[in-house]
């Protein structure tokens, strides 16, 4: 049967080298990524499941559907479906493995909801138009909170601290 695992929450970096009859499988959210040869990750942050194919050819299945996703290719699902296969840049989507975030022209909205992840508090966004500003930056997760000094100081926040690491920006 091969190995399986269930990501509850987070994200997965697998590295598969198996028989074709005993294929690693990730299991989240009511799907399955699996593959024999393959490096990819999974990501289930609360919201839609992610899988990237950094090497090989995986296959995913959610819902009795199937997609298999090759070399730099992502998905995501939901109790949706499972979403069109999109292409990636392999460093942005494994740089958390070398304890970096790296965003090239994404949405703040976006860019906060990964900082969250490794935030020691909570970074709220108060303006919507804000969220849709474009960021491109390359953030340590050592030195995460040097985002907040980047929204501030590149794109013209306002920025209220408040007890607990609570961050308000406007």
């Amino acid at each position: 049967h091969g190995t399986s695992m269930e990501l509850i929450s987070g994200e997965a970096a697998i590295s598969a080298e198996c028989s074709e009859e005993r294929p690693v499988s990730v299991l989240a959210a009511g799907g399955r990524s699996h593959s024999s040869k393959a490096k990819f990750a999974v990501r289930h942050g609360g919201g839609p499941v992610r899988v990237a194919c950094l090497e090989g050819v995986v296959v995913v299945e959610h819902d009795g559907n199937s997609a298999t996703l090759r070399a730099e290719q992502q998905l995501s699902y939901s109790d949706r479906g499972i979403g069109p296969i999109t292409t990636f840049d392999p460093t942005v989507v494994a740089a958390w493995q070398r304890g970096l975030l790296i965003f090239r022209e994404e949405p703040l909205v976006n860019v906060l909801a990964e900082v969250n992840r490794y935030w020691q508090g909570r970074i709220i966004l108060l303006n919507a138009d804000l969220g849709q500003r474009r960021v491109t930056a390359r953030i340590e997760l050592a030195r995460v909170g040097e985002v907040i000094s980047y929204v501030r100081s590149v794109l013209g926040a306002q920025v209220r601290t408040l007890p607990g690491g609570v961050v308000l920006l406007s």
